[in-house]
């Protein structure tokens, strides 16, 4: 809250749970058997939200993903814009016709109508922050 002026309870990371197998976009899209994320970045899960069923089969998830490759690049990935809430937003979205939490959504709107929401932003546009790989 002191850096920012607003209170926010966290700036989350979001992967999606399929098939017993963790998606995500880091930079590219990653793909790990459930619960490796966490080990992988040695971080606790604080969260798991079960957003509702899907009748996607394996095959297709497997080419929507390879669809989606050349939209989520390293190149394309910002901190504010373009992260792994989008993606996980849009994976969710095909699979059940739902989104993820609005409150995880809204983060980069509220962080740039922050009292340091400009400089964060430029920062955000002007320096290259690597995304998780």
């Amino acid at each position: 809250e002191a850096l920012l002026g607003i209170k926010l309870k966290g700036i989350w990371h979001t992967g999606v749970i399929i098939h017993d197998k963790e998606y995500w976009y880091g930079g590219n899209i990653k793909m790990a058997p459930n619960g490796e994320f966490s080990k992988i970045y040695n971080l606790d899960r604080t969260k798991v939200i079960n957003i509702g069923v899907t009748e996607v089969y394996p095959e297709l998830l497997n080419e929507y993903i390879k669809q989606l490759r050349s939209e989520y690049t390293e190149h394309k990935y910002h901190l504010l814009d373009y992260n792994c809430n989008h993606f996980s937003n849009k994976l969710v979205n095909f699979l059940t016709g739902k989104n993820i939490p609005i409150e995880i959504l809204n983060i980069p709107d509220k962080v740039k109508s922050s009292k340091y929401g400009k400089i964060i932003e430029f920062f955000s546009d002007n320096i290259y922050i690597s995304p998780l790989n």
